[in-house]
């Protein structure tokens, strides 16, 4: 696969912000029992595991004429599979107004973050963080316990979706030889920090960055962070990208990470 280069267009970026949430999306919906359906003008992804993150439409294309029809069919097909879903929104997404025609169709928006883009090269990788902290790389499902502590108790998940979370993670599991690759931070011996990073469509994707409550503001996210990038510009990826929340947008920016584009996620329960 042909690795993104720093020096591409602001849009260029934005779309590869984009293509990794859907790539990632899909990666998810791989599970036993998954199905990615990669039709003409939008790609569906059902894990049907029962959490939202796990199931979704993005790459949307449609004309101004199909993209109502587009929306109650997309709608439709989550229905029928009985499970929550998402719709992730970016700059290559068409028609603009659909956002709109979302909300027409009972979705809620969730969020509207900056999707981001940093240079590899200009990022110091040296090792940071609070005296104590240890970074490690899952790599089997006992590893795999403190990681989804940290994402558990980060993102206060209820019971359904952790199960649903733990799941996916569990089925598809761990190992440098895989796209999505898993570090979890420790401090004092107890887990305090997680973060994600998958490779795919030319880029070095953040995802899953979660600080406990209790260790924030530490200079843990950003050294749990820096152990999924290097992991990135060891295999040569250039380019970097990731959807900020409102929480890990100071941690980004102090990273190198620009603003390119916008991402909107919109859900149905």
């Amino acid at each position: 696969m042909q690795m993104l280069q720093p020096n591409v267009s602001r849009a260029a970026l934005g779309d590869a912000v984009e293509a990794s949430l859907v790539a990632i999306q899909a990666h998810y919906a791989r599970v036993p029992g998954g199905r990615v359906i990669e039709q003409p003008d939008i790609t569906l992804c059902l894990s049907g595991l029962a959490w939202r993150t796990l199931n979704g439409a993005g790459g949307a294309a449609f004309t101004h004429a199909r993209a109502a029809r587009g929306v109650e069919e997309t709608a439709e097909f989550f229905r029928r599979a009985g499970v929550p879903w998402r719709w992730v929104i970016g700059p290559e997404t068409r028609p603009e107004q659909l956002g709109q025609l979302l909300l027409e169709a009972g979705l809620t928006r969730a969020s509207n973050h900056p999707g981001m883009a940093l240079d590899l090269d200009r990022v110091n990788m040296e090792p940071s963080g609070p005296p104590g902290v240890r970074i490690e790389e899952v790599v089997d499902a006992r590893g795999f316990e403190g990681f989804d502590e940290v994402q558990r108790r980060g993102m206060a998940l209820a019971e359904g979706p952790a199960r649903a979370w733990k799941t996916a993670h569990l089925q598809l599991g761990f190992g440098p030889d895989l796209p999505l690759r898993n570090f979890v931070a420790t401090l004092h011996g107890k887990p305090v920090g997680a973060a994600a990073v998958y490779f795919d469509v030319g880029v070095a994707g953040i995802y899953n960055v979660v600080v406990v409550p209790e260790a924030r503001g530490q200079g843990v996210g950003r050294a749990v962070t820096l152990a999924a990038l290097r992991a990135g510009r060891d295999l040569g990826y250039q380019v970097s990208t990731l959807a900020s929340s409102d929480l890990g947008l100071p941690v980004y920016r102090r990273l190198g990470y620009q603003e390119v584009c916008r991402i909107e996620v919109y859900v149905r329960e």
